[in-house]
């Protein structure tokens, strides 16, 4: 948990009218002479959970004063964006944010108030075969008020950057794999036959042989004997019989070994709270999600019980809230990673998070004028569960530790009574989509720099729907759909539309450690005097542990070649309401724009005002100019949702730092859509003799296929050569 900055109340007070200056200063186009102030906000850590292919950071909100109003007014944004270096420098995977306010100090709690944001970490084609862990390396960059930028090293006004390296999910075990880690001869012409990269199941070696051979592999390793043997020890240490046959075998085995287990079970009785292995290092909520985390440190190449071939072992985190602040906790259930021994790891170690959906906290919502800040606890145990029963104890392995965080304002919603929640469409929470432009991040400030981030979005192909609906009961209970219509339609049910007649939802089952993800596609269905598209709500909150859906995925809308302004909507139902019956969310606006900018092919010497985007020599291309010589030439690049553009001069290795002017140009109103013909030039005073492509490269400023850091754009290049 993050601790408060050492700064006085007075200091704070002193320093409050320099935080709002800024947003002035930032209006006026002027430049902020101060960076990297975490006095207010700061990142403390960031985690990744490969089962859901999930980024997770934690933010602490430190100050009881400074952003903009309380929980009935609009307050201010913290943004965080995420960036993934797989080797070969740090890529841009978009943003996310959540809203914060000023909450005064009350019953007990203080600051920081700690909160989540996550991002999906798509798969890149960078995952390896399960012999060969890959562990690239995250930056989270936090910023408040304002969106950072694209360049992962600009530091911020106010806010702080982090890494962590995180480790990916294998590929799915397949021959190719298998010959790839060595364990199959690749020569063999029997393979032939087989589809290569076909999925297989993971290697099941009996529980003996993983004894003997993890007994073997860390004989000359740190990692001692009551470690590896703790889940086989357990039992004993518990006074219970060890009545499972292979266990008994497998002590029979290890104590051959020379491995003194009389010694052993002492260790194993001495052990308690030990973090020298793992160590939970931060815990919080994403507020509007209702969703509880923490992020799990791991800190040792081995002692993990398995390498990424094998199922290793599990990382326990259980949460409990103390819903009143009076030191009485209530269970609310344990989320957990599987961990593997990577062989090697970078010096920081690797970082793992894991989240829990807390459907309870709807009977603990109030009104804004009742801010509703809670203790959280999460109590980390590796390979063994925690208690259910007991908040404070500690097992053998693993620590506790507590956060405050806020619950959402809403109205209480009673056990039983169905509830909804839509709280992301596209990648972006409701809180960040504008009710009066539809459009994403409205924009309260643009600087128009190049570096600048991209606001004001429209949404382009696939948009998904996440969101919850709460007191469902078992699965099938409850059908749902997703309906959408033109925003300027009345509302009428004629003019709802489902967005999707099929959908491929994916279970996290806890109880299936390795795999733990079930694909489950379903075909829409109807329901009596309702029409069609009508999906089983399947996540089943009941099950010990609960399963949810991956990502809380609604609906996939595959929205075409649509353009403007939609309407979306959940609707449900139990099962045994009555025909024609249905409950339904707020309606959520967003606008589209499906418009794909298109560049000139020709190698004109005028601007072709027919295309969106086109770049030109006034001279002409692919001529020689005389070294010292001023290239001049126009350049065009128009879209309702102009992104922005820039000029790319190639070889690097030759241009000596040179760059054509302008070089690049970002939106700066809602009204710019680009620019039409603009004047270029080019300074060869210090290029090498050499041949040179000049690339103009626009964009627009859709979210594309829900990923923030993706929009439509459009290239064009053109040549020329400095003798």
């Amino acid at each position: 948990m993050a601790k408060v900055s050492n700064v006085s109340p007075e200091k704070i007070e002193e320093l409050l009218p320099v935080r709002k200056m800024m947003l002035f200063n930032l209006t006026l186009g002027t430049a902020v002479e101060f960076t990297g102030n975490v006095i207010w906000e700061e990142l403390t850590c960031v985690g990744y959970n490969p089962q859901t292919s999930t980024l997770e950071a934690v933010v602490a909100i430190k100050q009881q004063t400074g952003y903009s109003g309380g929980l009935c007014l609009p307050g201010s944004k913290e943004y965080v964006r995420f960036f993934v270096d797989y080797g070969s420098g740090f890529q841009d995977l978009g943003y996310t944010s959540f809203g914060v306010h000023d909450i005064p100090n009350s019953s007990g709690v203080v600051h920081p108030i700690e909160y989540i944001v996550t991002m999906p970490l798509p798969d890149t084609g960078q995952r390896k075969c399960c012999g060969r862990p890959a562990i690239p390396k995250v930056r989270a960059v936090l910023s408040w008020n304002t969106v950072p930028s694209t360049n992962p090293n600009t530091p911020n006004a106010f806010g702080n950057m982090i890494d962590a390296h995180i480790q990916l999910a294998p590929k799915p075990f397949s021959i190719a794999c298998l010959i790839e880690s060595g364990v199959l001869d690749g020569g063999l012409k029997v393979l032939k036959q087989y589809d290569l990269e076909k999925p297989l199941q993971p290697l099941a070696l009996q529980e003996t042989a993983d004894i003997v051979d993890l007994a073997r592999q860390y004989k000359d390793s740190k990692v001692a004997s009551h470690r590896f043997l703790a889940p086989v020890l357990h039992p004993l240490i518990a006074n219970q019989a060890v009545t499972n046959p292979v266990n008994a075998q497998s002590l029979q085995i290890v104590s051959k070994l020379g491995i003194d287990m009389a010694a052993v079970l002492k260790a194993l009785e001495n052990t308690s709270a030990d973090v020298n292995f793992e160590q939970l290092t931060c815990a919080g909520l994403q507020t509007a999600t209702d969703t509880v985390g923490a992020v799990i440190h791991i800190k040792q190449p081995l002692g993990y019980n398995g390498d990424l071939c094998h199922p290793g072992s599990t990382e326990y985190v259980a949460f409990w809230a103390d819903w009143n602040n009076n030191g009485t906790f209530e269970y609310l259930g344990t989320a957990s990673i599987n961990v593997h021994d990577l062989g090697a790891i970078p010096a920081d170690g690797v970082r793992y998070s894991v989240s829990l959906l807390v459907p309870g906290i709807v009977q603990h919502l109030r009104d804004c004028g009742h801010p509703n800040v809670i203790r959280l606890r999460a109590v980390l145990s590796w390979a063994t569960p925690p208690s259910t029963t007991n908040p404070d104890q500690l097992n053998f392995w693993g620590n506790r530790l507590d956060a405050h965080v806020q619950i959402r304002p809403g109205t209480a919603v009673g056990d039983g009574q169905l509830a909804d929640l839509i709280y992301r469409v596209g990648g972006v929470a409701l809180s960040d989509i504008s009710m009066a432009t539809h459009l994403a991040y409205p924009s309260t400030v643009l600087t128009g720099n190049c570096g600048a981030a991209l606001m004001d979005r429209p949404w382009g192909g696939i948009v998904t729907i996440q969101g919850r609906i709460y007191n469902t009961g078992a699965p099938g209970t409850v059908r749902f759909r997703v309906r959408y219509k033109k925003h300027s339609d009345p509302d009428v049910d004629a003019n709802w539309t489902p967005v999707t007649f099929s959908q491929n939802f994916i279970l996290v089952n806890p109880a299936l450690p390795f795999p733990s993800e079930v694909p489950v596609p379903q075909t829409a269905g109807t329901e009596p005097g309702l029409g069609g598209g009508w999906f089983s709500y399947i996540e089943n909150p009941l099950a010990a542990p609960p399963i949810f859906e991956m990502d809380s995925r609604l609906a996939d809308w595959s929205t075409g070649a649509l353009e403007g302004d939609f309407d979306l909507r959940l609707e449900y139902r139990k099962v045994t309401d009555p025909v024609g019956f249905y409950h339904h969310s707020q309606v959520v606006s967003i606008k589209l724009h499906n418009y794909q900018m298109v560049a000139s092919a020709t190698a004109n010497s005028l601007i072709d005002f027919t295309k969106d985007l086109d770049l030109v020599i006034d001279g002409g291309d692919c001529h020689s100019y005389s070294q010292s010589t001023t290239i001049q030439g126009h350049l065009r690049v128009r879209d309702t949702y102009f992104g922005g553009w820039n000029l790319d001069l190639q070889p690097s290795t030759h241009t000596n730092g040179t760059v054509a002017q302008p070089s690049c140009r970002t939106y700066t109103s809602l009204a710019d859509s680009g620019d039409a013909n603009l004047a270029w030039s080019l300074d060869t005073s210090q290029l090498d003799k050499c041949g040179y492509t000049l690339m103009l490269h626009g964009t627009d400023r859709t979210i594309i296929n829900s990923n923030g850091a993706v929009t439509h754009t459009a290239n064009k290049a053109v040549g020329f050569s400095v003798i």
